[in-house]
Formats: C-alpha cells, sequence, structure tokens
C-alpha cells in the first residue's frame, strides 16, 4: 500500500512530544494547538488545561503573560509532577519514586488517548510511526503506549520492540507500527530550499 494511500499516525515524543494524523497524504489533525504547549504532557510545558487554570493562576499568584509563559513553557508537565522532565531518569527512579511513575504514567496515557482520538478523526488506522529520542529509542515507554490497544489492531512485537527495530508490530497486527529516526534539520533545510527555489 502506498504511504500517500494510507492513515498514518505519526507520534513524536521527545521533551516536546506531539502526534499528527495524516490521511491521503494531508496532515487533517494534530495534538499541538497554537503553541507546542498544547496537546499532550511534555517534560516541561503542560499539555491541555482548562482555561480556569490559567484564570486561577493569573488571580491567585498574581502572574502577568510572560511569567505564565515562562511557568507552562519551562516548569510543568513531568518535571512539575516529579522534578524532572528526562524519561531515561523518570524510568531509573519509578521503582522508588511514586512521583517518577504518576509523571510516566500520565504520559503514556496521554499518548494512548491521542492515538485513539486520531484513529478515530481518520476512520481508521494503517501505520503507527514512533518518532524522536523517546519515541525511537524508550521500548518500554512504546510498549506501555501500546498496551491495550489491539482493539485498534496495534499489536506489538516485543523483541523487535526492545531491540528498537524499525518495524516493531507482530505479523498478527493489522496496523504497522514503527520506531522511526528523524531528521528534522533536514526537513527544514529542504523546505527552505524549496521555498527559495520555487518550480514555476
Amino acid at each position: 500500500m502506498y504511504p500517500a494511500r494510507q492513515k498514518i499516525i505519526i507520534a513524536h515524543l521527545g521533551n516536546g512530544a506531539s502526534m499528527v494524523a495524516v490521511k491521503k497524504g494531508i496532515s487533517i489533525d494534530t495534538t499541538m494547538g497554537i503553541s507546542p504547549m498544547g496537546g499532550m504532557v511534555m517534560g516541561t510545558r503542560s499539555g491541555d488545561l482548562d482555561p480556569g487554570v490559567v484564570l486561577l493562576l493569573m488571580k491567585q499568584e498574581d502572574l502577568n503573560a510572560g511569567q505564565l509563559d515562562d511557568l507552562l513553557s519551562k516548569h510543568s508537565g513531568m518535571l512539575a509532577i516529579a522534578g524532572s522532565g528526562d524519561v531515561e531518569e523518570l524510568l531509573d527512579q519509578e521503582k522508588n519514586n511514586p512521583k517518577a511513575k504518576e509523571a510516566l504514567s500520565l504520559f503514556c496515557y496521554q499518548a494512548k488517548k491521542s492515538i485513539g482520538a486520531l484513529a478515530a478523526a481518520m476512520g481508521g488506522l494503517d501505520t503507527l510511526v514512533f518518532t524522536g529520542g523517546i519515541g525511537t529509542h524508550a521500548a518500554v515507554i512504546r510498549e506501555r503506549i501500546c498496551r491495550d490497544l489491539s482493539f485498534l489492531g496495534i499489536i506489538l512485537e516485543q523483541q523487535a520492540n526492545q531491540n528498537n527495530s524499525e518495524i516493531i508490530s507482530a505479523e498478527s497486527s493489522w496496523v504497522t507500527v514503527c520506531a522511526l529516526e528523524t531528521n528534522e534539520e533536514q526537513i527544514i533545510a529542504q523546505h527552505a530550499y524549496n521555498f527559495l527555489n520555487p518550480k514555476i
């Protein structure tokens, strides 16, 4: 099946995290909003919040716009929950640190929920791509996110997942699941080149 004809979710999981639904080669939805702060909980970013939270912070803590931006961008997310926004550190600590376990559980829960929502938006799912530092290298996080998603046709091949192989789905999986390196600099350079050298 050609990628452009597929229903694809790209899960870019790193210190910043977001997902996008791509249907027939066109992005139709994303977890991000107007800024990278929206969507899932992240290393230091809050993710989606009830607007009432922002109003409460403004009233009770007397925070201005700049202070709110700094708080929600740099001092929130898993860092605020567990004292660290680094997933590798949190995985090392979770056996003895309930806050680390809580932060990781929230991250995986929101990722799982986002996959379900984006699959629903496309009316199905053919391919799930994990990328970014966490998505490419953290097998245990991928396993926790995909756990109980067999109703969507997502089943991991455990050894392939542990080995960080490019294809990590089982033969019985309806959905192809991949773990692929990302190269944001190359994509930015390509877009810049195309913009500066338009085809006539």
